[in-house]
């Protein structure tokens, strides 16, 4: 006698199959134009590689490492991208460390209105359309 059954479908059956998001750089000195977002996570930072006392930390996908008025706004580990492929939302969170009462340099602009993204654990969910701010660099959210 069958007392479970368990029937697999994956996203492309289910018709959920879509092209990845995309950051497309509008302000900044970046590594890359343009970067797909095909990972679960992408690290958005001032420099490629991120090293601390133990050695590398972390790579950022997208980086702003030359040296301009805008690229120097943007910290080494910025902000990351965090992309849920059951649902199909992505969330930016903020990773930049900053004092209190002091300005989050990241923000989000939607619909002609600004929006800080502070440090959190649930982070923002994106939008198509989104100016995304990293200090003075700025990228678009397309999906």
């Amino acid at each position: 006698e069958e007392w479970l059954v368990v029937e697999a479908v994956s996203l492309e059956q289910a018709g959920a199959a879509k092209l990845a998001a995309r950051l497309v750089v509008q302000e900044g000195a970046a590594n890359t134009a343009e970067l797909v977002l095909e990972k679960a996570r992408t690290n958005i930072g001032r420099v490629v590689d991120v090293y601390r006392d133990a050695g590398l930390y972390r790579r950022n996908d997208l980086a702003f490492a030359g040296e301009t008025d805008i690229n120097r706004s943007v910290s080494r580990e910025h902000a990351h991208i965090q992309h849920d492929r059951v649902s199909g939302e992505y969330r930016l969170f903020n990773d930049r460390w900053y004092p209190r009462g002091g300005e989050c340099g990241t923000w989000i602009v939607r619909d002609g209105m600004s929006q800080e993204v502070h440090r959190n654990a649930r982070g923002t969910k994106l939008e198509c359309g989104d100016e995304i701010h990293f200090g003075k660099a700025v990228v678009v959210f397309e999906e």
